[in-house]
């Protein structure tokens, strides 16, 4: 295939690894808002805003990361050496294959979370206002994380959180839901309202919500999911749209959320996980990034914090946890920490544990009843 050389406006010469060439170049490019945000965090993370950065992967390809956003010469072949190696045009092409900077999950810097250290830079380059923390399941736009309940019959219904833990009154969502081997909730585009995923018969299902009370029709955005044994939607790299952790036997992958209810390819967490039957994700103490509590057959609540790109060693944080089923994270009562709620299988009642912030809870207590047959979203 020809490359294709991009013609772009010519800026005034920079030294190499100034931050404000990703702005100046990046804003003319298109980007704009957080958008731009973004960009400059990824070219930051991917060149350190150098436009003669030149990177050699170790892949069968020898393929070569060129230019402030770091275009690979063979996955974009199209893009020229001329070009990619032109700040202006780099940029643009940067706007192209992001989908206008909506979809970054092409780079690793992105995927992994690493360019977060470089947000604040970004911001204070560009003049920006402080992001707006968004809640990760909230299916009202408020700051409490809501649940999602299907009954005996397959009527899901939403449990509002509230202040100082707990639900409100469950307000039915429709019928239909039973299924259904495992449903998420997560805001898959930034937007402050969660959205929902189911999986039945291996595929993947993805319903919009509007922000008036309603959900879109389903759309099938995935197949091929009947063999993960577990699954948790939370956002793991901090950009506020819901990623997957799914086990597959002993492996546990991430998928990086791409918007509009769709996932990237996935990347390899980690082995060791069998003996992990459960798993749930989001952020413990108020840092942005996705963290991950699991169980094992003895009962015992492990915790691995989000450090980076990757997770710190597990630290157990509780035990006992045979007793309860569907356990799911969420930050309940607004306060920036996940908690923890669960059904206790002796009596079917509802069970909530306030996080205390370092991946930690506090006691257990009590806040439903009657939840014999019913099923919790798996977060």
């Amino acid at each position: 295939m020809a490359a294709a050389l991009c013609t772009g406006v010519v800026l005034p010469a920079q030294a190499a690894g100034d931050i404000d060439l990703c702005v100046s170049n990046g804003r003319n490019a298109g980007f704009s808002g957080e958008k731009l945000v973004v960009a400059v965090a990824v070219g930051m993370a991917e060149s350190r805003c150098d436009p003669s950065a030149r990177y050699v992967n170790s892949d069968s390809h020898n393929s070569v990361d060129r230019g402030l956003w770091q275009i690979n010469d063979y996955w974009h072949s199209e893009v020229s050496d001329s070009c990619a190696y032109n700040a202006a045009c780099n940029a643009k092409e940067a706007y192209r294959i992001s989908d206008q900077g909506t979809d970054w999950t092409p780079w690793s810097t992105y995927k992994s979370g690493s360019y977060k250290q470089f947000m604040d830079d970004a911001r204070t380059a560009i003049g920006a206002a402080p992001a707006p923390v968004l809640p990760a399941k909230s299916v009202n736009g408020d700051k409490y994380d809501d649940a999602l309940g299907v009954d005996p019959s397959g009527t899901a219904w939403i449990y509002k959180g509230k202040a100082g833990g707990g639900f409100m009154a469950g307000a039915r969502l429709g019928p239909g839901w039973g299924g259904f081997s495992k449903i998420g909730i997560g805001d898959s585009n930034a937007d402050g309202w969660a959205d929902l995923w189911a999986i039945g018969s291996g595929t993947l299902y993805y319903w919009h919500n509007q922000g008036n009370g309603t959900f879109g029709s389903a759309q099938t955005v995935g197949t091929g999911w009947a063999a993960m044994e577990n699954v948790a939607f939370g956002d793991v790299n901090g950009d506020n749209r819901a990623d997957i952790l799914a086990r597959d036997g002993g492996n546990m992958y991430l998928y990086v959320g791409r918007g509009s209810g769709r996932f990237a390819e996935r990347d390899l967490v980690g082995a060791g996980w069998a003996s992990l039957f459960r798993h749930t994700a989001a952020d413990a103490d108020g840092d942005s990034d996705g963290d991950i509590w699991a169980t094992n057959s003895s009962g015992e609540l492990y915790f691995w914090k989000r450090s980076g790109a990757d997770f710190a060693t597990a630290v157990q944080v509780g035990s006992g946890w045979n007793g309860f089923r569907q356990m799911t994270s969420m930050d309940v009562n607004g306060d920036n920490k996940a908690d923890l709620v669960a059904i206790q299988t002796s009596d079917n009642t509802l069970w909530q544990w306030l996080g205390t912030g370092n991946g930690g809870f506090g006691t257990g207590t009590q806040v439903g009843s009657g939840w014999t047959g019913w099923t919790l979203a798996a977060n």
